[in-house]
């Protein structure tokens, strides 16, 4: 039996099979038989975990029980593995301080036992605990913990360390109001102090006495060390003040360690408690390569800096430097930070280091430093920086580059195959080759190897489309279209395929699928899905309209912009499906950036439906929007979503107007009304006290009872997802109708406001007539999103301003603001005495864009405050062109003449800094109009008065009778693309109405062609179209083109 036996555990794959069958404590008990089975036992653990050879690469995700047998509790048992050459400890998965801390020692125990550690990297998010209250003594022994595994890590001679996260304790420490290196600062850029009569200023002895005080408190310390910058929070549960904890090195750090090279994907290391560890250990070992992730690094420019600075002091012989990631406005600072390095050999910036509008940043970004680096080898960046480290190159030492310069490498993400993407591929290596060229004249100087690094989010997905595209292009014209795809869709086109052939042609290959998909798309006008997708819904959920085709798609994995106009749908269970297909729709894609909803519902708005349904369709419309949401939507705009509007009405006695109502009644012992309507009041005030506050929806509006309710009504609403505040990323919110911000709406929208970070918030109050009603919105809307710096309001009525200027004045984080009268002709005596003194005091408003008498009332307001109020405040007069016969030409002046004296009045002074005052015209029919203008000017004869004058519209802002020093901008909304501006078709169009400024000193052109290329969203206007406008405007200095943004 016994050489049964061993021959049956001769077989190692027989082994591990069998032992694959048993529980946990089983293989434990195998683990302590013998040596053979040791082995066999704690290879079957670590096969789960696919560890196939531990001693080179173990890959362990920690279990968030520590009793799991997981393959650190795996490696724990072996009595084979002693050494181990890279090891990952993985902590996403434990989600209590206990439980890590359990992990920590486990970990601890596995290091101490190996003779060597060559790699560990260490990733420990903490996001589910982070937040936790720790007491002191909690803290502590959690602190030690985490010390004893660093420092058994070094002891072990690691020579590659590598950290993620680390985010436990980010709130237990935070930096003091005036840190040391403010000192420093100070010192670096000294402010001069203004003159002080020596005896007779009590405050400045004060102020220099605590100032010297603060310089001795803070003496004994170093400049850059954490006690002199940071400090602890108090506990909640601490009795006493906060103890100063933190990780610290061991004493015989600098003769056991051995690393080399430091990888930090997170900040947090060097932030308190960590830091002290973390600079001690860069100090004190060689380090020759750095890895830095500045993602969240924190956005106070002194935190910033006082961790730039202590990384430079650390690592200053540092020849390797890699930048995997930051937040937007910190590579500026970073690669001045750089230029301090002067051994570096190698520098690798990702090109994510760099935000979206890339371009800008790199043209103020300062490369002097960073061009002076005599050791440069090897630099890897994007194209637009490469080119930026040339220019500055070639500023500094011109025609020469580093002459230890051995690759220049450019990194290029692939995403996508198309032709804009590969022209924009090659536009980017063509401008890095000439800037090569250009830095170093002469080949002999240019000694070094160019390479292009390409990266894939999908290689099969990209090479395949690559490859279609390559069978459609002419050899010897590359951008020449073969026939191949177009034959295909125009046949498609031409069949007049039923549905269901389009749909099983669709599922025949990927090919297949992106062409009968386009070809469904086709029908609809949409020719880019992923960049703008306006999906009609059809009334039947079975015909293969432009949501269902993108179902359909394998291709199509997000949208930039995608509206839904549920207008055709004729009753509330076809409008239910559409949501159902459209929630599917949004919830396959990766991303979404803006998205339209509209929901007219007039056809069955007074349909009944029992209360059973209408929660039904609720819940249906709330999951379609939280998905929208959870998706990253940063742009939501709502058309009208009145299908429940005659679902709700606002109370008799609303608890808003009874709380104004208590608030302004007057204490009137001798009025026995008085005494009444108080004691009303207040009896209604108590009787709505159950409703969490005055502007909750339960406390100012009731539900109507449906005609088929037997039992008292119930309260129903859209209610927000819990995780809404976590995964918002809204920063536009755009209302067209009110209805989304009444019930059963409005608890879900206002949530979302209240959640950051919304900035941007358009509104339209077309069809709210009730007063009441109206400043309870608004008061809902300051409360949600009291940090808007942008506001735009539609359909606005003379007696509506009256109570939105007061409103406005609650955001004084407000810098622009739009404002578009209903009926901006005939309201024009309306606005004389609106009186809008709040939004004069409005201390960051940079734009203001409305009407000619709103803004002139604006202005009466700013001259009754203060005269430089408006000194850095662009006014822009909106004007909507609807025709071009005299009278409305001469309306048209006479509302820039009364914005122009109205400029003139509040801007006395010829000292008052030069404002910019835009006129944006927009048109119905530009170049009908334009034809209309351009008869009445080869007429204007006609337009002179009895004496024989010119009309005042010839001479509208001439420099002759302008007597305040501002600058004049005109940006008119055309109907031709960019390239048909550019090439001269619409000259005559242009001057025709700019011959009306002759004061003229910048021009915006606004195509209607929607942007796709972020780079291409504004290009100057041609030199000769210049000099074309010139002749009717001599002061024009500038000029550009600008694409419209998606709607």
């Amino acid at each position: 039996m016994s050489e049964v036996q061993q021959d049956f555990w001769c077989s190692d794959e027989l082994a591990l099979q069998t032992l694959a069958f048993l529980p946990p404590p089983a293989l434990r008990n195998c683990a302590q038989v013998s040596r053979a089975f040791n082995r066999i036992a704690v290879q079957s653990a670590l096969d789960e975990h696919k560890i196939w050879n531990p001693q080179q690469s173990a890959n362990l995700q920690l279990a968030p029980n520590p009793r799991d047998l997981d393959g650190l509790s795996a490696l724990l048992l072996s009595i084979h593995v002693e050494s181990l050459a890279h090891v990952n400890f993985d902590l996403m998965k434990v989600v209590s301080l206990p439980s890590a801390l359990k992990s920590f020692h486990k970990m601890q125990r596995l290091v101490d036992r190996m003779a060597s550690v060559r790699s560990v990297y260490v990733h420990w998010p903490s996001e589910a605990y982070c937040g936790r209250a720790l007491s002191d003594k909690e803290f502590a022994a959690a602190s030690k913990c985490v010390e004893e595994f660093l420092n058994i890590i070094i002891t072990r001679g690691c020579k590659v360390l590598q950290l993620s996260g680390f985010n436990a304790f980010a709130s237990k420490y935070k930096l003091k109001k005036n840190p040391a290196i403010t000192v420093t600062l100070a010192a670096e850029c000294p402010e001069p102090r203004p003159p002080v009569t020596e005896g007779l200023s009590l405050w400045g002895s004060a102020r220099d006495y605590l100032t010297s005080r603060q310089a001795k408190a803070t003496s004994d310390q170093p400049v850059l060390s954490d006690e002199a910058n940071y400090e602890r929070k108090s506990s909640r549960i601490s009795l006493y003040g906060a103890a100063w904890v933190s990780i610290t090195p061991s004493p015989t750090l600098s003769q056991v360690t051995k690393l080399t090279s430091f990888h930090a994907y997170s900040t947090n290391i060097f932030r308190p408690p960590f830091s002290q560890w973390t600079f001690s250990l860069l100090k004190e070992s060689p380090v020759t390569l750095l890895t830095l992730c500045f993602k969240d690094l924190p956005n106070d420019e002194l935190e910033s800096k006082l961790i730039l600075d202590r990384l430079a002091e650390a690592v200053p012989e540092v020849t390797s430097v890699y930048l995997d990631g930051a937040r937007p406005g910190i590579v500026k600072d970073a690669v001045t930070w750089l230029g301090s390095f002067r051994q570096l050999k190698v520098l690798k910036i990702e090109p994510e280091c760099f935000s979206a509008g890339a371009n800008d940043d790199l043209d103020d970004m300062d490369l002097q430093a960073l061009a002076t680096l005599p050791h440069i080898r090897t630099l890897t960046s994007s194209s637009s920086f490469l080119c930026a480290y040339l220019s500055a190159r070639q500023r500094t030492n011109a025609g020469a580059l580093p002459r230890d310069m051995v690759d220049m490498i450019m990194r290029y993400m692939w995403t996508s195959s198309s032709k804009p993407a590969i022209s924009g591929f090659i536009q980017d290596v063509e401008r890095l080759h000439n800037a090569i060229v250009e830095a170093s004249p002469e080949p002999g100087g240019r000694c070094f190897t160019l390479r292009i690094n390409l990266r894939f989010n999908c290689f099969s997905d990209r090479a395949e489309a690559l490859e279609r595209l390559w069978n459609r292009f002419d050899t010897s014209l590359l951008l020449r279209l073969a026939c191949d795809e177009e034959k295909m869709l125009q046949i498609l086109n031409s069949e007049s395929l039923p549905p269901g052939d389009l749909r099983n042609c669709a599922q025949v290959s990927r090919s297949f699928n992106r062409t009968a998909v386009q070809s469904v798309l086709d029908q609809y006008g949409i020719w880019n899905a992923q960049q703008s997708a306006y999906v009609q819904l059809a009334d039947n959920p079975n015909d293969l309209d432009a949501l269902s085709a993108l179902l359909l798609s394998v291709h199509v994995k997000s949208l930039s912009y995608a509206a839904f106009d549920l207008k055709k749908m004729a009753s509330l269970q076809s409008a239910l499906k559409a949501f159902h297909k459209m929630q599917r729709l949004v919830d396959r894609m990766a991303s979404l950036r803006t998205v339209y909803v509209n929901w007219p519902s007039e056809a069955y708005l007074d349909q009944p439906i029992n209360d059973k349904m209408l929660a039904a369709a609720y819940k249906d419309v709330e999951i379609f929007l939280d998905t929208i949401v959870a998706k990253g939507c940063t742009t939501l705009q709502f058309g009208e979503l009145n299908a429940f509007a005659s679902k709700y009405r606002l109370k008799k006695n609303p608890a808003f107007a009874s709380a104004e109502v208590v608030s302004a009644l007057v204490d009137d012992i001798s009025s026995v009304w008085g005494r009444a309507r108080r004691h009303l009041s207040s009896r209604h005030t108590r009787g709505v006290s159950g409703a969490s506050d005055p502007l909750s929806e339960e406390s100012n509006y009731c539900w109507k009872p449906g005609l088929f309710s037997i039992s008292t009504p119930t309260w129903i609403s859209l209610t927000p997802s819990p995780k809404l505040s976590q995964v918002t990323k809204l920063a536009a919110f755009c209302t067209y109708s009110p209805s989304i911000l009444r019930p059963p709406f409005s608890q879900w929208t206002f949530a979302l406001l209240k959640a950051p970070p919304v900035t941007f918030i358009t509104v339209s109050f077309q069809g709210v007539t009730d007063n009441v009603e109206l400043k309870l919105i608004l008061d809902r809307l300051a409360e949600a999103a009291p940090h808007a710096t942008t506001i735009v309001i539609e359909d606005v009525r003379a007696d509506f301003m009256k109570v939105a200027g007061p409103w406005l004045g609650c955001f004084q984080k407000l810098k622009d603001l739009r404002i578009e009268p209903k009926r901006p002709r005939g309201i024009t005596d309306n606005f004389d005495d609106l009186g809008l003194h709040t939004l004069a005091h409005l201390p960051r408003l940079r734009t203001l864009t409305s009407s000619s008498p709103l803004l002139c009332s604006y202005l009466a307001s700013c001259r009754s405050v203060d005269a430089t109020s408006i000194n850095s405040i662009g006014l822009i007069m909106g004007y909507m062109w609807t025709s071009s016969t005299r009278s409305a030409v001469s309306a048209f002046i006479k509302d820039v003449e009364r914005f122009h004296d109205a400029i003139m009045e509040a801007l006395p002074y010829p000292h008052v800094q030069r404002p910019e005052i835009r006129i944006k015209l927009r048109f119905d029919d530009f170049f009908y109009r334009a034809k209309q203008l351009e008869r009445t000017w080869n007429h204007r004869n006609q337009l002179r008065g009895d004496d024989g004058n010119t009309s005042q519209f010839q001479q509208c802002f001439s420099p002759s009778n302008s007597r305040a020093s501002y600058q004049l901008c005109l940006e008119l909304h055309l109907s031709a693309t960019a390239n048909e501006i550019q090439q001269g078709d619409v000259d005559k169009e242009l001057i025709a109405f700019c011959r009306i400024f002759p004061g003229l000193n910048k021009l915006w052109l606004r195509s209607p062609e929607p942007q796709v290329v972020a780079f291409d969203r504004r290009r100057q206007l041609a030199q000769e179209r210049l000099n074309q406008l010139r002749t009717v405007c001599p002061d024009l200095t500038y000029g550009s083109v600008c694409r419209k943004k998606l709607a």
